[in-house]
């Protein structure tokens, strides 16, 4: 019953990583969407 949540702990963890890396790549897609008209202006 131990190893059982302990895999599954494990799983979470590795599933919150890998959102928060998913959130991550987005916000940086969204920044860079925001600051290429504000640098084309610039140019």
């Amino acid at each position: 019953m131990n190893t059982i949540y302990n895999k599954l702990k494990e799983i979470a963890l590795i599933k919150l990583i890998l959102i928060q890396l998913n959130l991550l790549t987005t916000l940086k897609k969204i920044n860079n969407l925001c600051y290429q008209p504000l640098s084309s202006l610039q140019k």
